[in-house]
């Protein structure tokens, strides 16, 4: 269905820029635009027909012809062409064509007269491209310089925050859930008491106590009573022989979310 409503869309767009250009240009810029119209209604056409192939080859040729004059003189027409090739690579995403979905927001980024709020967007929507293409380290770059663009943009930091925890780079996801925390400080909290324990997990199967301890205090900083710290405040006690104390920590674990004992009885009776 939303598929449906974007190719109306586009087909309205594309009445919009022959009425729009017909207010702007001369009589033989006209004749080039209705040829453009004609163009824009043929790409269309192969989308409905499903033969993506031939509709992406006459949209990328149609924005190589908009001119710098055009630009200049229909601002609006430029705008909705940008919209509709932003729209279109978003379309192809949705259905999880990745391929030419990139190739038309690389395409976008290329062109020469865009504007800055223009360019952004189409960094965005290439950065998603490529995240939900499984390429993280292009989705990661590009979203960082999203956020080098406006340290307010949540929208690129929760992006790169769920890149880092599908990396398992704990130290770069904890620093965006700190940036975020800010603006969604319960979220936030939340989200850094479970990559805090993440970190200690980690240092331990490492056999790093020390770090591991560092890591748990940072976790139970954010949620003093957080079930999953208290399973391993247990696992550090018990791994440095400190038994009493890893049972006591377990049994608290298991008071705070008793669904805990199915995964930690057989460590409980090993300490007991």
């Amino acid at each position: 269905m939303a598929d449906t409503f974007l190719l109306f869309g586009l087909l309205v767009t594309a009445v919009a820029i022959g009425w729009a250009v017909a207010r702007w240009q001369n009589m033989s810029a006209l004749r080039e635009q209705d040829r453009l119209a004609n163009d824009y209604f043929r790409g269309l056409n192969y989308l409905l027909n499903e033969e993506p192939d031939k509709a992406i080859e006459i949209f990328l040729k149609l924005a190589d012809r908009q001119s710098p004059e055009s630009y200049r003189i229909g601002r609006q027409t430029s705008a909705d062409i940008i919209d509709t090739h932003l729209a279109l690579g978003s379309l192809f995403r949705r259905r999880g064509e990745m391929d030419k979905a990139i190739r038309f927001h690389k395409h976008i980024i290329a062109q020469p007269h865009l504007t800055e709020q223009q360019r952004t967007t189409a960094l965005s929507e290439l950065a998603q491209d490529y995240l939900r293409a499984g390429l993280l380290d292009r989705a990661e770059r590009l979203f960082t310089e999203l956020l080098e663009r406006d340290v307010r943009d949540t929208q690129s930091a929760r992006q790169l925050l769920d890149i880092y925890e599908q990396e398992k780079d704990w130290v770069k996801a904890i620093a965006q859930a700190e940036r975020l925390q800010g603006e969604e400080p319960q979220f936030s909290s939340n989200l850094l008491a479970h990559f805090h324990c993440e970190r200690a997990e980690q240092s331990l199967s490492q056999g790093n106590f020390d770090e591991a301890r560092k890591a748990l205090r940072q976790a139970r900083r954010y949620r003093p009573k957080h079930p999953r710290a208290s399973l391993i405040g247990g696992d550090i006690a018990k791994g440095e022989g400190e038994l009493a104390l890893a049972l006591t920590e377990y049994e608290v674990a298991c008071e705070r979310q008793p669904e805990l004992f199915v995964l930690i009885g057989a460590r409980m009776l090993a300490v007991a």
